[in-house]
């Protein structure tokens, strides 16, 4: 099927002319007849050979796509991470389209051994070149299979610590306590050690908080332990605990610890530290500091408190109350009616999110009306 060198051969006029002469120097018009000649006499002589490529050039393209579609119906059914998938996809079709190029050139007639000896080289020098590009290349193709991680997550890695707001295969990108976005090369993520806090689902709030050594400790952990269950937040199983941690020498050290959802972390964890000092204020108990205090007489320390008293607790809705993406690919995999169950739960969480914000604006709005009214 080497069709398309006899038509190379052929551009160029015929020395010959229909009357049986030699013309010296043929014309421009009789070099383009004789061209046009040239390329009917080709498509005359080699028409099934051209159909056969444009036909296998066809079946290829519409091979590759169904192979390439299958393939990633397949990773997302297994639930392989979507970051491997598009990688993957994207593989399968460059290695696809290079073999079927590599057909199609064998089957003009261009020599593919030698071809494929030069791509072969091309390959391996790029690839010692890329040493560095294709360390990171291979731990980000271990990170989205092992699942270690996915975005969202709060980890700490070399030093640093955030959220996880993206995954790609060379880079992880997280966002820090500060705002700071920062690129972790994928080789690190593999080969450092990684504490993921949000694994599990609930993370671990645990303070210190510091004593006088004169303190009831037993009233010290009940009301510590009352500010912790004060906040409906706050898991109940396992229970908030308080213990004594350390003795020092200017104060009791005491811990506090309770388990609380993802995302309620730092609002707890501020929460006990605001209502815990309050509260242990208005049982008298003193937060030990280094200073030296003399009395005449027996006056009572003047200790105001922010709070009246602890504010009831009000159970978390737990209920999964976020919006499910969906894109055009999703389309292909659900049935109607989970998309039509999927857009019902949009809605219904978009409506408690109007009116989680429109409680909490009247709230705001109640509370400065209160406080102009103190004024």
């Amino acid at each position: 099927m080497s069709f398309l060198f006899p038509l190379l051969s052929s551009a160029a006029p015929s020395d010959s002319s229909s009357s049986g002469t030699t013309p010296q120097n043929p014309t421009f018009w009789e070099q383009i007849q004789a061209f046009w000649n040239s390329i009917c006499n080709f498509f005359a002589s080699n028409i099934w050979n051209i159909i056969t490529w444009f036909a296998v050039l066809i079946f290829g393209v519409l091979l590759i796509y169904i192979i390439v579609r299958f393939t990633r119906f397949i990773m997302r059914r297994r639930d392989v991470n979507e970051i491997a998938v598009r990688f993957f996809g994207l593989l399968i079709k460059i290695l696809l389209w290079i073999f079927l190029i590599l057909i199609l050139l064998g089957m003009m007639g261009v020599p593919i051994t030698a071809l494929t000896a030069g791509l072969s080289a091309a390959i391996l020098a790029v690839g010692i070149a890329l040493k560095d590009f294709l360390s990171h290349l291979a731990a980000g193709i271990v990170l989205v299979f092992s699942r270690a991680y996915k975005e969202g997550n709060y980890i700490q890695v070399d030093g640093l610590e955030g959220s996880i707001i993206g995954i790609n295969l060379l880079f992880t990108t997280l966002k820090t306590y500060d705002s700071t976005r920062v690129m972790v090369p994928n080789s690190k993520m593999v080969n450092s050690c990684v504490t993921n806090f949000e694994a599990l689902g609930v993370r671990r709030v645990a303070i210190h908080m510091p004593i006088a050594h004169d303190t009831d400790l037993e009233q010290v952990r009940q009301i510590l332990v009352d500010v912790m269950k004060s906040d409906g937040r706050v898991k109940l199983d396992p229970p908030p605990l308080c213990r004594l941690n350390a003795i020092k020498p200017d104060s009791l050290d005491m811990f506090l610890t309770c388990y609380v959802d993802i995302e309620d972390y730092w609002d707890i964890y501020f929460y006990i530290h605001d209502h815990g000092y309050d509260a242990l204020k208005r049982a008298g108990i003193r937060i030990p500091h280094q200073q030296i205090t003399v009395y005449e007489g027996h006056e009572a320390d003047q200790m105001p408190t922010k709070y009246e008293a602890l504010p009831e607790r009000v159970e978390k809705d737990r209920d999964d109350m976020k919006i499910k993406r969906l894109n055009f690919m999703d389309y292909d995999e659900f049935t109607p009616e989970e998309v039509a169950n999927i857009m019902a739960h949009n809605k219904k969480v978009r409506e408690h999110q109007r009116a989680q914000k429109a409680k909490a604006k009247e709230a705001k709005r109640s509370k400065k009306k209160t406080n102009e009214t103190k004024k």
